[in-house]
């Protein structure tokens, strides 16, 4: 009973750090995983990924607006029509599949929506070589 309280009190926490929106989701990667996206804080300092393909390169991307396609071994999720954006350069991915970057905060300076979304190395038998984790709308 102590632990199963604990366990509820320990994921309550988590849920109310969560920040932002997961509006789109892509395909599994060559581990059989859906790369996954979080800020690293609820002060938006820097994006997470999780999942992804290990050993590799990410770059995060962000838009001002939704999109919804087929793009390698994922689904691209930030409209690159308009108002499309890298943060940085490219990022090394661990060996546990994990990549982290700062944001710079003018991306939050127009209090406009933002969508962010992850592109990494995912070589399958598809003949893609990239994959894109699911994609996250701020502010909600």
């Amino acid at each position: 009973m102590f632990k199963t309280m604990i366990a509820t009190v320990a994921l309550a926490s988590i849920a109310q750090t969560q920040v932002g929106n997961i509006f789109c989701t892509s395909y599994p990667n060559n581990t059989g995983q859906v790369a996954h996206m979080s800020f690293c804080d609820v002060n938006l300092t820097c994006m997470n990924l999780t999942n992804a393909t290990p050993n590799g390169y990410a770059q995060l991307i962000y838009g001002s607006t939704a999109f919804n396609s087929p793009f390698g071994n994922g689904h691209l999720c930030v409209n690159p029509l308009g108002g499309f954006y890298r943060v940085g350069s490219p990022v090394p991915v661990s060996a546990l599949g994990t990549a982290s970057v700062s944001l710079p905060q003018e991306i939050f300076a127009t209090g406009a929506v933002t969508h962010f979304q992850w592109m990494y190395r995912d070589i399958q038998n598809t003949g893609y070589t990239f994959n894109t984790s699911n994609a996250l709308r701020w502010p909600l």
